[in-house]
């Protein structure tokens, strides 16, 4: 319609200056205004019928970074007005800059999430964002043996200059020292601690630390041979037996003898003797204190209790035992033998 009046415009200028109609040259610059008013919408319009907003492109899709660290993606094309978001702040932050078409992203915590643009046509693309830790280590839990026992772990990557500090709660539990990039971990008593790693930078991270007790690193169940000697009388031939060896508290333990019996005639059952104090030699030995326990003997109203005495060895998974049963026989004592290894359990 506009190109229509613009031609209907121009004819009617041509035909009065032909006929001399349009004497004043005002009036004829003032129509030639108007025409070219004409000429403007219409070229409006035309721009106007072609514009087809175009996809987001970025010169990146994908970012790598640490924390604390930045990268920038450039929006390479698009329709301006772009706002940007991060799915995950708490993982990547991202703002747009001043110049309208960089986004800088920076690295909150370890994780991954995903930054979007948008513009003002309603156009969207995405980067994904991996934040790496700035400080790591080659393990993030250890296990090491009460009494002073150590293990180290390596720090991977950071800025050097660490400092290790254990929770001040955990401090008779575990204690750290680093060497460069060489953590040593120090077992004082069983339990858990957190040790606390930072570098030059005030990057951190945390190590989880495990104290185990004696009796936790030689519990098992032991396949051996047990001998039983009555007083007055030559060793019994030996029995196939189990005994079962684990942990009660922190630093005692507890020992079932399984299925005893003197012969036939005289079957007791399981023998559990509990708080025994594990130590351990300098010599790798683990030495099951003496422990003394009083176990009922027979049925009825008035069992007879019988006062069970054990000491032992462990070592190399080999367990040696002494075992002396008082009180069945009054005055004298039966004692037990017992060497066995620990059992292996059938694979399933």
């Amino acid at each position: 319609m506009l190109f229509k009046l613009k031609n209907d415009l121009l004819t009617i200028i041509i035909l009065l200056t032909q006929r001399k109609l349009i004497m004043n040259k005002k009036l004829l610059c003032l129509l030639m205004f108007v025409f070219s008013l004409g000429l403007g919408f219409t070229s409006c319009s035309d721009d106007d019928d072609d514009y087809k907003p175009v996809d987001i492109t970025l010169d990146k899709t994908e970012v790598t970074l640490d924390e604390k660290a930045t990268a920038e993606v450039k929006i390479t094309k698009g329709n301006g007005d772009y706002k940007v978001t991060s799915a995950k702040a708490d993982i990547a932050t991202a703002v747009l800059g001043t110049d309208k078409t960089t986004v800088t992203i920076t690295g909150v915590a370890a994780g991954e999430t995903e930054v979007t643009v948008t513009d003002k046509e309603g156009k969207t693309a995405t980067v994904k964002v991996k934040v790496d830790a700035a400080i790591a280590l080659e393990k993030t839990e250890v296990s090491v043996e009460e009494g002073n026992a150590t293990t180290t772990v390596k720090v991977t990557k950071g800025k050097g200059d660490y400092v290790v500090t254990v929770d001040p709660a955990d401090e008779s539990i575990a204690k750290a020292s680093v060497a460069v990039d060489v953590i040593t971990i120090t077992g004082v008593a069983p339990g858990e601690a957190t040790v606390t790693v930072k570098d030059k930078d005030n990057n951190t991270t945390t190590l989880k630390v495990t104290v185990v007790a004696y009796a936790e690193t030689i519990a098992a169940t032991y396949n051996g041979d047990l001998i039983i000697t009555l007083p007055g009388q030559d060793p019994m031939p030996a029995q196939k037996k189990d005994i079962v060896f684990e942990k009660s508290t922190d630093n005692k333990a507890k020992l079932v003898l399984k299925d005893f019996s003197l012969g036939e005639d005289l079957v007791i059952g399981d023998i559990p003797v509990d708080g025994i104090v594990v130590s351990k030699e300098e010599d790798g030995t683990y030495k099951l204190a003496e422990t003394t326990v009083t176990i009922p003997i027979g049925e009825g109203d008035d069992p007879i209790q019988a006062k069970v005495t054990t000491t032992g060895t462990v070592k190399d998974g080999k367990m040696d035992l002494a075992i002396s049963v008082g009180e069945v026989f009054p005055p004298l004592l039966i004692t037990v033998t017992f060497e066995g290894e620990v059992k292996e359990e059938p694979a399933e």
